[in-house]
């Protein structure tokens, strides 16, 4: 699946939704994870996490 935006503006930052993604796939309870945009009405868009957790998981 190709991703629409490559980069999400957070403030006066550049964030990439990978990087984040990554990050939260190390943890070992998560299985999957898909980090979007959403608007906002003074930080242009703020980010959320999708994730899947494990079966076991405690999270």
């Amino acid at each position: 699946m190709k991703r629409i935006k490559e980069l999400i503006k957070f403030r006066v930052h550049q964030i990439s939704p990978l990087e984040i993604e990554n990050i939260l796939l190390k943890h070992p309870d998560i299985l999957e994870a898909a980090v979007v945009a959403v608007p906002h009405r003074l930080d242009d868009e703020h980010l959320i996490a999708f994730v899947t957790k494990a079966k076991k998981s405690k999270l």
